[in-house]
């Protein structure tokens, strides 16, 4: 049912406008799922998925021209990540903090620092008394970084911000409350996140917000 994870980059255009230069295989075990990429202007790349037997978020970094081995950041579920101009990236997942049922699905995060190559320790974003869900990472160029997911009783959107300044996550707070999902978030320049979201009404709304 899963297929072991491979990626083709595209360098040049001839046949249909595309010519696949290269395929390389950059998962490890294999039995992998939900692959998602982040790509920087500069070059370098961070690739991540779920590795399901058992549930683990794995990475892969490309440093412009070589694809790294791939490295376990921690168990969990439904990543997500981002990038920013240096190479530097955050990833965002879901885990059960205890593994046990009857606690609540948590947000947890990590950042890849691009000039050691070594991501940080998986730190808890999220301190819901209901299962967190939808977890989704934005970065700007600088490494400015927001993360939003959503949680219910009542249901809301929270958000928690990093700053590359301080190297420090802000303390979680409700952009929207009693309504909320499937939610998307970019971040800008000027520090300025757009969230995108699904109200009970199945209209889509968007929110906007300064980060410090």
């Amino acid at each position: 049912m899963f297929k072991r994870l491979a990626l083709l980059l595209s360098l040049c255009s001839t046949l249909y406008g595309i010519t696949v230069t290269s395929q390389t295989e950059i998962s490890g075990t294999g039995l992998d799922s939900n692959p998602k990429l982040a790509l920087s202007p500069a070059g370098p790349a961070m690739a991540l998925w779920t590795q399901n037997n058992p549930f683990q978020v794995e990475t892969a970094y490309f440093t412009g021209t070589t694809w790294l081995s791939p490295f376990v950041i921690d168990s969990g579920t439904f990543p997500q990540i981002a990038i920013d101009q240096s190479g530097n990236a955050i990833a965002v997942w879901l885990k059960n903090p205890s593994n046990l049922i009857s606690n609540p699905t948590q947000v947890f995060t990590s950042r890849f620092d691009a000039a050691t190559l070594t991501w940080s320790p998986p730190f808890q974003l999220s301190n819901e008394q209901f299962p967190a869900a939808t977890p989704q990472i934005a970065m700007n160029l600088q490494g400015n970084a927001i993360a939003i997911w959503i949680t219910s009783n009542p249901q809301q959107i929270r958000a928690a911000t990093f700053s590359v300044t301080t190297g420090a996550w802000s303390t979680p707070t409700t952009l929207v409350l009693g309504s909320g999902s499937f939610p998307q978030v970019e971040l800008d320049e000027s520090n300025q996140a757009t969230v995108l979201w699904l109200n009970s009404n199945f209209l889509v709304n968007a929110t906007t917000a300064l980060i410090p």
